[in-house]
Formats: C-alpha cells, sequence, structure tokens
C-alpha cells in the first residue's frame, strides 16, 4: 500500500459497506481517519458497540 497515506485512505481501499461508527486504532493507539501512515504501519477497525 505504498501509495496510501492515511487512515482513511487505507479504509476506504477495503470498500466495507457502510455499517455506521467504528474506532479507529493504528499501531493499537487511536487514530483519526487523517491519520498519516508509515511502511509497517497496522490499522484495526473496531465496530462501535452499544447495549442496554
Amino acid at each position: 500500500m505504498s501509495d496510501v497515506a492515511t487512515v482513511g485512505d487505507a479504509v476506504a481501499r477495503l470498500e466495507l459497506p457502510e455499517t455506521g461508527e467504528m474506532l479507529l486504532l493504528l499501531n493499537g493507539d487511536m487514530a483519526f481517519w487523517q491519520t498519516e501512515l508509515s511502511d509497517g504501519d497496522i490499522v484495526t477497525l473496531v465496530p462501535a458497540m452499544s447495549g442496554g
């Protein structure tokens, strides 16, 4: 993914269906859509959960 610059770019390339909010992690730390990527980074997507 050498041409991907941000977390948002990487997620967009996955072409996932819109399922609502999600927590973004980069190398285990909180990230944002505009967080820049480096070679070897690990992006984790955690779906939002609710309960009651």
